[in-house]
This record gives structure tokens, C-alpha cells and sequence, in this order.
């Protein structure tokens, strides 16, 4: 009698631990390159080469704005694009290399040059750093969202990419305390050796998923002709599906929260709590952010537990809840005597917000299956891709409001840690407040979400 190959005793839609390691190790890379600028770029363009931080903000913008328009078009290229490697794997290869050169180039900047010209050469490096990870991370996500037809394998699958993402946080999180070492002139030299470390990482990672993951073939019956998707439609789509623009709108609710009032944890640490020194705030935000990433790093198996037995919408709702409560807690939390108090509040916030980015690309990629069945059209890409702009505008305007926001409280560099009490003041309630009105609108708005795991197993029995 013959054995049985191990591909053929694999229940359909079940992903090797090879191919979910491959695929979620490029997770790290992400976590890191789409918050390492919001976070460092202040640190070293205010702080370290006088950039006044509203201009700071504007680079960090129309970058990211460009960069939302260029994601359905390469999600139209993606979609549409044929080779024996598959519609993903080369782009991912090539566009996770010229990723990493970038993010490298983004911080070769030169002392001594004025305020406008450092200001629009870093622009100019934001730009060709945001093309090259368009070129990167649409392909990415799309190749997520179509590895597996199963309802509670893609939740699995997603927790490997919120797992390495999570230890990319970590690493970002002593980012900052690294640019300060003894060894460095100052942050601004420090950043050079440190940007270019984490470049070479982001190849590393790319090559892994390109090489060792498989893709899987739309499901197109024989009498269908194939058609490809025009650009319009590839850019459109998303607006026409409820589901998606649901769990979509909770992402950028979130991003929101998070992004707009970022720069204001790190100035409180510095400024406040730390007394001005950087050296320290340095190390306490590498402490703060390895708590945060460890509360959310033991999350994770719950979250797939508590998805595969009670639904993903309903633990999305908890983890927003969760959210709010870690948000409202930083009220008390952030005090100068007690500098690690604050590592209590992220054992909320820190779960609720790991515990969003496994549901959310999961439910995504349920909202692809049951959009394919509703139209007869297989594009993730385009799924990717809107999913990128409408993240990436989020993100976008949090960025700059949180350069204004900074402004407006009255903050000045030039007064070190005697800032006005009212500037304090108003850092403290914006931290509290804005995350926590996020969360709980992400909350109301799962309200009707309608996409479960009978209505997805009754997709899959309808294809065969």
C-alpha cells in the first residue's frame, strides 16, 4: 500500500509552518518601516538639525500622500501580471531590496545646510523611499490575503505576521537609544549607522518571503474568460464594498489615534518625565516600548483562539474596548515619579492594537472571497492596494496634524524641560483622549459587520 504524501493528508487551505514563517517574517520589516520616520523624524530633524517641526510634518506628508496613489496602481500591475514565479513573489523580491537601499538614504543627511534645503532633500528621500515600498508592500499584503481559502487559517497566518511584527517593534522601540550611544557624535550620525542596519534587514526579509512562499491561483472556471482589471476599477473598488470600508474605516480610526498624538509620548518622556534628557528618554522608551511589545506578543494565541471559537467581529469589539480603557488610563499613568508607571496602561492599549492588525487583514481577506463570489472577480491586489491608500491617507494627515498639534501646545525646543504647565497639560489630555474616541468609534462602526464563518464555508461549498 502506498503512504500518503504529507501535502495530501494537509486539510485544504492549511499553510505549512515553513510557508506562515516565510510570510510573516517580512512582518518586522513592515512594523518597522511604516513607523520608524513618524517616530525618528522629529528626533533627528527638530531636535538634532533645527527643522522647525511643521515643516518636518509636510515631509512626512506629501510623501505619504503620493505614495496612497501609487498603491492602486501598483495593485492593477500585480493583479494583472503573469510569470512563472506568480503575480507577487517578484515584485516582493525586487521591491523589498530597493526598500531597504532607501529607507538607508532617507537618513544621509548632511549638517550645516539650511533649514528649507535640509527640509526638501529629506522630502526628496521620503519620496523615492515611499515608491519603493509600494512596489514592496502591495504585492506583500495581497499575497496575505489569497494564501489560504480558510476561514480560520487566515487568522492564523496573520498572527505569524503580527508576531514578527511585534519583535520588529521591539527593535524600533531602541531605535532612538541606539542613535545616542557614546560611540555616535550626536542622534543625527548615530541614525546613518542605524538606518543602514535596518535596511539590510528589510532585504533579508524580503528574500525570505519571496523564496520560500507559494501562490494561490485564482479560482477561475474554464468557461470564464479571464479579465483584467482596468485602472479605474482597481483604485474604485473599495468604495463599493460595505464590509471592507468597515473593518478598513477601524484601521484608519486607529492609525488616527495612534499617529496624530505619537510625537507627543516621546516629548512628554523627554521633556517631562526624563527632565530633558535624551540619553534617558531614550532608554526609558526602549523599556516602555519592550513592555508594550511583550504584553502584545502574548496576546496573540488568544486572539486566534478567541476568533476561531467566538468570531472575529466580536473580538475585534473587545480588543477596541480594551483599547479604550489603556488610553484613558495614560491620564494617571505618565508621571515623573513614577517613570515606568506608564508600562501598566500599554497592557491594554498594547494587546488591543497587536489584537487589530491579526483580525483586520484576516477579515479583509474574507471580504476578497465573498467579494469574488458576489462579482466573479479574484483581486486582492486591488483589495491590497485600497487598503494601502485609504491607510496610508490616515496616516498621511495624522502626521501632520501631529507636527501642528506639537506646535499649538506651545511647545519650544529652545526652552528645554521648563515648557509652560498649559503645554504639559495639553499633551497629557490629548494623549488620553484622542486614542480612547478612536477605539470607541471603531467599536460602533463593527456594529453591523456581516461577514462570519457560515456565510464564508458557504462560499467555499458554492465555488466547488
Amino acid at each position: 500500500m502506498k503512504k500518503k504524501s504529507k501535502v495530501s493528508e494537509r486539510p485544504s487551505g492549511v499553510l505549512s509552518k515553513v510557508e506562515k514563517t516565510a510570510w510573516g517574517v517580512s512582518g518586522s520589516s513592515e512594523n518597522i518601516l511604516q513607523n520608524t520616520t513618524n517616530i525618528m523624524a522629529n528626533p533627528i530633524l527638530n531636535i538634532g538639525l533645527g527643522v522647525s517641526p511643521v515643516l518636518v510634518s509636510v515631509a512626512l506628508t506629501v510623501p505619504r500622500i503620493w505614495d496612497a496613489f501609487t498603491d492602486p496602481l501598483m495593485g492593477r500591475i500585480s493583479d494583472n501580471f503573469k510569470s512563472r514565479f506568480g503575480r507577487r513573489r517578484p515584485f516582493i523580491l525586487s521591491g523589498g531590496i530597493l526598500t531597504g537601499l532607501a529607507f538607508a538614504l532617507i537618513w544621509m543627511l548632511p549638517r550645516g545646510w539650511g533649514e528649507m534645503a535640509t527640509f526638501g532633500l529629506f522630502m526628496a528621500y521620503m519620496l523615492i523611499f515611499y515608491t519603493c515600498f509600494t512596489v514592496f508592500i502591495v504585492p506583500y499584503l495581497a499575497l496575505g490575503f489569497e494564501m489560504s481559502p480558510d476561514y480560520n487559517e487566515r487568522t492564523t497566518l496573520m498572527s505569524y505576521r503580527s508576531f514578527f511584527s511585534l519583535v520588529g517593534g521591539i527593535i524600533m522601540q531602541w531605535i532612538y537609544w541606539g542613535c545616542t550611544r557614546p560611540c555616535f557624535d550626536d542622534t543625527v550620525q548615530g541614525m546613518k549607522v542605524v538606518g543602514s542596519l535596518i535596511g539590510g534587514l528589510v532585504i533579508v526579509t524580503s528574500v525570505v518571503t519571496a523564496l520560500f512562499c507559494k501562490e494561490r491561483a485564482p479560482q477561475i472556471k474554464k468557461e470564464e474568460p479571464v479579465r483584467k482589471l482596468s485602472f479605474y476599477e482597481s483604485f474604485s473598488v473599495a468604495w463599493k464594498v460595505k464590509p471592507f470600508i468597515q473593518v478598513v474605516g477601524v484601521c484608519v480610526l486607529i492609525i488616527v489615534g495612534q499617529l496624530s498624538i505619537m510625537q507627543l509620548g516621546m516629548y512628554l518622556n523627554i521633556y517631562y518625565v526624563c527632565q530633558g534628557s535624551q540619553e534617558i528618554a531614550g532608554r526609558l522608551q526602549g523599556i516602555i516600548g519592550t513592555g508594550y511589545t511583550l504584553s502584545s506578543l502574548f496576546i496573540i494565541p488568544a486572539v486566534v483562539w478567541s476568533s476561531n471559537r467566538f468570531g472575529k467581529k466580536v473580538v475585534l469589539r473587545g480588543l477596541m474596548l480594551m483599547g479604550t480603557a489603556g488610553s484613558l488610563l495614560s491620564w494617571v499613568l505618565i508621571d515623573p515619579n513614577h517613570p515606568y508607571l506608564q508600562i501598566v496602561g500599554l497592557f491594554l492599549g498594547g494587546p488591543a492594537v497587536t489584537g487589530l492588525w491579526i483580525v483586520a487583514p484576516s477579515m479583509i481577506a474574507d471580504v476578497c472571497d465573498w467579494d469574488e463570489w458576489k462579482n466573479g472577480l479574484r483581486r486582492e491586489g486591488a483589495f491590497g492596494a485600497a487598503y494601502g491608500w485609504f491607510t496610508k491617507i490616515g496616516s498621511s494627515a495624522s502626521v501632520m496634524v501631529s507636527g501642528l498639534v506639537l506646535v499649538l501646545t506651545g511647545f519650544n525646543v529652545e526652552l528645554g524641560s521648563d515648557q509652560a504647565q498649559s503645554t504639559i497639560l495639553g499633551m497629557r489630555v490629548l494623549i488620553a483622549v484622542v486614542p480612547a474616541a478612536t477605539f470607541l468609534g471603531a467599536y460602533l462602526l463593527l456594529r453591523n459587520y456581516g461577514i462570519d464563518a457560515r456565510l464564508i464555508e458557504k462560499i467555499r461549498l458554492d465555488k466547488k
